[in-house]
């Protein structure tokens, strides 16, 4: 008779990648939110306000290429406060502050941990 073997699968939920992946699905639905309602100029408070928890969560689970996330974010942050009067398109003036809103608070989140790591 032939041997059966018992196939186990095991989930490792302390890995980082589960964060990485994670943070990255959250912030693809944030943009998507954000940019939706920027194009339907709906940023209303209550979307502006999940669009800022994305953000922070985001941030809070960022674990990976911490210094490019910080790099492009604030990039992103530095040239979109010199541009913001300059869009013509208030479509695009919506979008533009919608991700603005989700980038921001994750950027912000990501720095203080990296400050808090230098000061152990």
């Amino acid at each position: 008779m032939m041997d059966k073997k018992r196939v186990e699968q095991r989930f490792n939920f302390s890995s980082p990648d589960k964060y990485n992946s994670l943070s990255k699905w959250i912030f693809w639905i944030g943009l998507i939110v954000a940019v939706v309602a920027g194009a339907l100029n709906y940023l209303t408070a209550i979307v502006m306000s999940f669009v800022v928890v994305f953000g922070i969560v985001v941030g809070l689970l960022r674990v990976k290429d911490d210094n490019d996330f910080l790099i492009g974010g604030l990039a992103f942050i530095f040239l979109i406060s010199f541009a913001k009067d300059v869009y013509v398109i208030k479509i695009l003036g919506n979008i533009v502050e919608g991700v603005s809103a989700l980038i921001s608070p994750a950027v912000i989140v990501v720095a203080l941990k990296k400050i808090f790591r230098a000061l152990k």
